[in-house]
């Protein structure tokens, strides 16, 4: 059930968003597809998200906020939305909303990094006795919802803790098992590799649980972190190709903005670059906000729309994506904006 309150107004104005400069992109959202019919698996190019077309509607999750609120606009229909592909509009075929109970359930998955030694000052442990303050959002599920916790090491561990489930006490429980294990030593490589695998974790299990959720991955990170450029890429890709969004929740003990080496071959912050390039966002706030920014998070979740739309090509190239809102709906809600993903790939299915 989806309840709200003056708590979701209070999030404009009460959650301080943390997006470095490096991070800073268009609007974007996930693509997925849908089967029309039965058809084998194409290869995955190294280099962009491949989603199946020739036998499948792409899929569109797309976010609008009233920025005077925060608030979503819940009550839009089909005609209401334009896509555009390549600059050339195209028939919206599917509609589905949240406010309806029409769009999949999510999989929301809490993602931290383990306990680690000497690290809580760059963020690694804050959670650690406070993760109940998490749990008032967490009634906000819907009934078809779950949640999981996963986690990375710099030691090059990383496992899925707690599978999705409808219990809500068990994420909260598990989170602090996590945070109060003995703390592993800091390390570079092996932690890169470590997250990249357990974020790839995720995504199998959304592909193999049927019906298949929508991945929603909370980072529980002060991020000091960064990845390769192309190994950065390859999971956004992934993570694009399941329609997954990526957000973060920390408490703003470890400052960003402090950093100011550029390291050109490097995403640095990945957690803010992967919620960037999904459409979602990175919060840092007061530990008496967590459940604040959760809501937040559910919230543009469960109010989301999912528009289906046949390609008018199957080329295998990039092809730029917009939606937009229609004149009427742009006149009557003037502060409203429309996040969704700028790019899919359409390719024909190999057999």
């Amino acid at each position: 059930m989806r309840r709200f309150a003056a708590t979701f107004v209070l999030v404009a104005v009460a959650l301080s968003i943390s997006v470095p400069s490096s991070s800073s992109q268009n609007d974007k959202s996930a693509t997925a597809t849908v089967p029309l019919a039965n058809s084998d698996v194409a290869p995955r190019s190294e280099d962009a998200p491949l989603f199946h077309t020739s036998t499948s509607l792409v899929l569109v999750d797309v976010i609008t906020q009233d920025l005077k609120t925060g608030l979503p606009l819940n009550e839009l229909n089909k005609e209401d939305f334009r896509i555009l592909d390549n600059k050339h509009q195209v028939s919206v075929l599917t509609f589905d909303s949240g406010a309806h109970f029409g769009t999949r359930p999510i999989a929301l998955w809490f993602a931290m990094i383990c306990n680690q030694k000497d690290w809580d000052s760059k963020g690694s442990g804050f959670m650690r006795n406070k993760a109940l303050l998490l749990r008032p959002a967490l009634d906000h599920l819907d009934k078809r919802d779950t949640a999981g916790v996963a986690h990375w090491c710099d030691n090059g561990e990383e496992a899925i803790d707690l599978q999705p489930t409808r219990d809500h006490d068990a994420p909260i429980a598990k989170i602090e098992e996590v945070q109060h294990r003995n703390p592993t030593e800091v390390g570079t490589r092996a932690g890169e590799l470590s997250v990249q695998r357990m974020l790839r974790l995720i995504i199998a299990d959304a592909r193999n649980t049927q019906p298949e959720p929508l991945p929603v991955i909370v980072f529980l990170y002060g991020d000091h972190s960064g990845l390769p450029n192309r190994e950065a890429e390859a999971i956004v890709d992934d993570l694009l190709e399941s329609s997954a969004f990526v957000y973060g929740i920390n408490d703003g003990s470890f400052d960003l903005n402090s950093i100011h080496y550029i390291d050109p071959s490097q995403h640095s912050f990945i957690a803010h670059y992967f919620s960037a390039a999904t459409a979602g966002k990175f919060f840092s706030v007061k530990p008496e906000l967590f459940a604040t920014a959760l809501d937040d998070i559910l919230l543009q979740m469960h109010f989301r729309y999912q528009l289906g739309f046949k390609p008018p090509a199957v080329d295998g190239k990039r092809h730029k994506l917009k939606v937009m809102l229609s004149d009427e709906v742009k006149v009557q809600h003037k502060s409203v904006r429309v996040l969704h993903r700028s790019e899919y790939i359409p390719v024909a299915v190999q057999r």
